[in-house]
């Protein structure tokens, strides 16, 4: 069974195919805020994250260039859970 991660690796990696000689703006699966240093996929990917980890690189990662503290609230919710969860084990 593919995990989460590959899933969206995958679905990234076919939606920047089709998108090739295109005059599209801006890439929308895969935006400039999460390709500053290293791309924000990449980092989740690399260090092994689950979903929950990775939503909070995520939301942090973008919070100044999308949704502000929508954002911040969205990653401090994954943040608890996480928490709750790891408490739990």
């Amino acid at each position: 069974m593919k995990s989460i991660v590959s899933i969206v690796v995958s679905q990234r990696t076919t939606a920047q195919a089709t998108n090739v000689g295109s005059n599209m703006e801006e890439d929308k699966i895969n935006p400039s805020y999460y390709k500053k240093g290293i791309e924000t996929t990449d980092y989740i990917v690399s260090h092994n994250m689950n979903y929950v980890e990775g939503n909070i690189i995520k939301y942090v990662t973008r919070y100044k260039e999308k949704n502000g503290l929508q954002d911040l609230l969205k990653a401090e919710w994954y943040l608890n859970r996480l928490i709750k969860e790891t408490r739990n084990q």
